[in-house]
């Protein structure tokens, strides 16, 4: 082999090379990137879910605070009925 073909046979080894070194450079910075993404994808997940567990537990709370105004009102109506039905049957 004459010097030539070496240098020949020695560059594209070394552009081979180069070439695969820049690739797995691109793929860990696409890597990089996606993992970046889903993490911030998670994250806005999580905080919608938390949004919304908030959101569900104030309704319940209104619900209870709401439930528990209607029971006092019907426990009330009640009594006065029972106050009204004592009058009418002379009971006091």
């Amino acid at each position: 082999m004459t010097d030539a073909q070496i240098i020949a046979i020695a560059i594209v080894f070394v552009a081979a090379i180069g070439s695969v070194m820049f690739n797995n450079m691109r793929i860990t910075d696409l890597r990089n990137t996606l993992d970046n993404r889903l993490g911030d994808m998670g994250k806005r997940i999580d905080d919608l879910r938390n949004s919304v567990n908030q959101r569900i537990d104030d309704k319940f709370t209104l619900l209870s605070q709401q439930m528990t105004h209607m029971e006092e009102n019907i426990l009330r109506i009640v009594g006065d009925h029972e106050t009204r039905i004592q009058k009418l049957e002379g009971r006091k």
